[in-house]
């Protein structure tokens, strides 16, 4: 019993230690499993809604930097207005996309979004009381 438990946590270390957590079969237990949260999975990523009634939304609490945002908003009056971030382009470099939409009057604003390393704020283009606007930030 004794050897298939130290087998079991050898097995354990080598797959924290192949995703980025060095480990080892003499580690406890319980060292092993407190380790499980810090591996890597991936991009983090988040969405929400923000109910607009001013002109600047601001996002907080996310556990990382956004590098791309869009937002949607479709108004009770079937207008829409988002945005799109971007903090690098394809090639690597930092030449941004930050712009605002208005689809009813292709109407193109620049420079709408500020972020920080745990949210953003969106510059709106209307005062539009009441409806929700609809978000998505990838890391």
């Amino acid at each position: 019993m004794k050897s298939k438990i130290q087998t079991m946590k050898n097995t354990f270390a080598s797959n924290l230690t192949a995703k980025g957590q060095s480990s080892s079969g003499s580690d406890t237990l319980n060292n092993l499993i407190n380790k499980i949260p810090n591996i890597n999975v991936g991009k983090k990523w988040a969405t929400g809604t923000a109910t607009m009634g001013e002109f600047v939304i601001n996002v907080t609490g996310l556990q990382f930097r956004p590098t791309v945002i869009v937002t949607l908003l479709d108004t009770l009056s079937d207008n829409r207005f988002g945005g799109i971030y971007v903090a690098e382009n394809i090639y690597g470099n930092t030449t941004r996309m930050n712009i605002t939409f208005e689809i009813w009057n292709e109407k193109i604003n620049t420079n709408t979004f500020d972020v920080s390393t745990n949210g953003f704020s969106f510059k709106t283009v209307y005062y539009w009381y009441g409806d929700a606007l609809r978000w998505i930030a990838f890391e």
